[in-house]
């Protein structure tokens, strides 16, 4: 029965999303809902089936075991229970007091027929019980414990060490001390055991997220980022690590570069991994699994405004919606086969096929959790491979001055020449149709305005995050036309300013004492007066000048001698001279005429 369980198929559908941000699943599968479906058509033998379990007050039927018991080999373990307690009652009953006190003796020393085994699965990063995925529903639900009676010597069916998804078990060795455990993995009671109530708490924290993180390796600077949830892989089975190679090995995962205008990829284009159980610290300390692809700056212009600055920030987080993209397919497989193999072909050719169809239709492919190999067997303790796709962003050109006040109205870029139906551009978003391609940007005119900076590039490809293209303007200086009748604007009077203090006068130096007067030369011979014999009067003349005696002011400041009269009487008297000389030449002329 075991074998044929065993045998089953499990299948998952290869999931395309177009978003990856951890928190919000989270915060949805506490409220026991989830976005994301797994398609099964039956349980492996690690899946979650029903199974019937032994409790106090009888059998009972839990949904959330997760157990690789078939219902009808518990049963049977049910029934023998019974029968053994039954025929243990009617020995008790027909006892004698002195077999009783030696079987009270025999029961002290003697291990337990049967063992009552519970086991509690606790979250220690969200606390309470773990989340496991119903296969069936495509829900999460909360693990309860899983509770069994096993007869001594018994093999439990159950692999209580295997991996669950998305978690990482941190304390296996608790189990060592009551169990056994065979090649696969597989429990048996110790043999021997003295307590019959075997009750067990594993406790797993929550695997660490993926974080995809573009950045300037000249600064440091994250130019964007996104988040990959790690809750649909799982770590390295027990039977794997024993040396069994057809067993379920760690889940793998890839990351991949994306376009950013303005700067050139030099780092690898694609990074891979596997899960090694590194966990969350708690709810807000995620401890990322960092893959990092680093970028040179080729443009000149500043960065982008979407750009956060930092060596620690998120930089453009990449986010959207979850939803389920056409042209997933499925992938079966049971133990032992490779994934390319039990009809599944070329998965790997498959999923490129899948990521190139979708970044024509303008989706930028950021990477896959759980990607699944040709070479590699078969994972059924996975939940499902998920490849994030995301649809690309239209690039939105801002106007704007130095103080970011909008100049002109803002251009939004978004065009896919690969789209037969270029209505829009291109453009269908309902038809999973987004902006792929080359795209540039340039400046407008603005009257009264002038370039002065860009911030971002003017050119590039469509990305998977709102890129920001900004033209800063700056204001012409004004320029007065000399022919512009209209008259300049008074300015505001100035204030006067106080007046000084006058500064004290000097004291006037001493005069010159005036030099003596000159000898006039004598007289030249009178004439005769006209019209009589009487000769004229000789020409005194006049005193040139004289001392004078500088006036005392009230002060008694002296003053210095005016010398401008004594020059007003020389010249005076030397001009009635000259009249009186030509008076004697016309007096001495009209002598001669008589």
């Amino acid at each position: 029965m075991l074998k044929q369980q065993a045998q089953k198929h499990q299948r998952f559908a290869i999931k395309k999303l177009s978003v990856g941000v951890a928190s919000v699943l989270i915060g949805l599968t506490f409220m026991g809902v989830s976005s994301v479906s797994a398609d099964t058509d039956t349980q492996s033998a690690a899946a979650n089936q029903s199974a019937v379990v032994n409790t106090a007050n009888g059998a009972q039927t839990d949904d959330q075991a997760t157990t690789n018991q078939p219902k009808n080999e518990e049963t049977s373990v049910a029934a023998n229970k019974s029968t053994a307690s039954q025929a243990a009652s009617q020995n008790n009953a027909t006892a004698t007091p002195a077999a009783e006190n030696n079987s009270t003796h025999a029961a002290e020393t003697k291990a337990p027929d049967y063992y009552n085994v519970t086991v509690n699965f606790h979250d220690v990063t969200r606390g309470g019980n773990i989340q496991v995925l119903n296969r069936n529903t495509g829900r999460y639900e909360y693990k309860q414990p899983y509770q069994t009676t096993v007869w001594a010597g018994r093999n439990t069916y159950q692999i209580f060490k295997a991996p669950i998804a998305g978690y990482q078990l941190l304390n296996p060795e608790v189990l060592d001390q009551y169990f056994d455990f065979d090649q696969s993995g597989y429990a048996t009671v110790k043999q021997g055991y003295p307590e019959q109530n075997i009750s067990v708490t594993l406790n797993y924290a929550v695997l660490s997220p993926l974080k995809v993180e573009y950045i300037d390796t000249d600064n440091g600077h994250v130019l964007a980022s996104m988040e990959l949830p790690s809750y649909y892989m799982v770590p390295e089975s027990p039977a794997h690590k024993n040396g069994d190679v057809k067993s379920p090995d760690a889940s793998k995962y890839e990351g991949a570069a994306i376009n950013i205008p303005g700067y050139q990829l030099v780092s690898e284009p694609v990074l891979t991994g596997r899960i090694d159980g590194q966990t969350q610290n708690s709810l807000t300390d995620k401890n990322y699994i960092h893959l990092t692809f680093k970028y040179k700056k080729v443009m000149d212009n500043a960065e982008a405004t979407t750009t956060t600055p930092g060596k620690d920030s998120t930089g453009a987080v990449i986010v959207n919606k979850w939803s389920n993209l056409p042209g997933m397919f499925v992938v079966r497989g049971v133990y032992g086969l490779k994934n390319s193999e039990d009809g599944n072909g070329n998965v790997e050719q498959r999923t490129q096929d899948l990521i190139d169809r979708y970044k024509k239709q303008g989706f930028s492919y950021i990477g896959t959790t759980n990607k699944l190999f040709n070479d590699d067997y078969y994972n059924f303790y996975a939940t499902g491979t998920y490849i994030y796709l995301i649809p690309n962003k239209p690039v939105q050109v801002n106007y704007v001055d130095e103080q970011g006040n909008k100049l002109a109205d803002s251009d939004t870029l978004a065009t896919n020449a690969a789209n037969p139906d270029q209505t829009n551009q291109g453009i269908n978003s309902a038809a999973y149709w987004n902006p792929a391609g080359e795209w540039t940007a340039k400046p407008k005119d603005i009257h009264g305005y002038h370039l002065v900076k860009t911030e971002g590039a003017t050119d590039g490809e469509f990305t998977a995050y709102q890129y920001v293209t900004n033209f800063v303007y700056a204001k012409n200086p004004e320029i007065v036309d000399p022919n512009d009748p209209t008259p300049d604007q008074p300015t505001d009077p100035t204030k006067p300013t106080d007046p000084t203090t006058p500064t004290t006068p000097t004291t006037p130096t001493t005069p010159e004492t005036p030099g003596n007067p000159t000898t006039p030369v004598n007289p030249g011979q009178p004439g005769v007066v006209p019209g009589t014999n009487q000769p004229g009067q000789p020409v005194v003349p006049t005193q040139t000048s004289k001392q004078v005696t500088p006036a005392k002011d009230s002060h008694n400041a002296q003053q210095l001698p005016q010398t401008g009269n004594d020059n007003q009487a020389a010249v005076l008297g030397l001009g009635m001279g000259a009249v009186a000389s030509l008076l004697g030449f016309l007096g001495l002329n009209k002598k001669r005429e008589n």
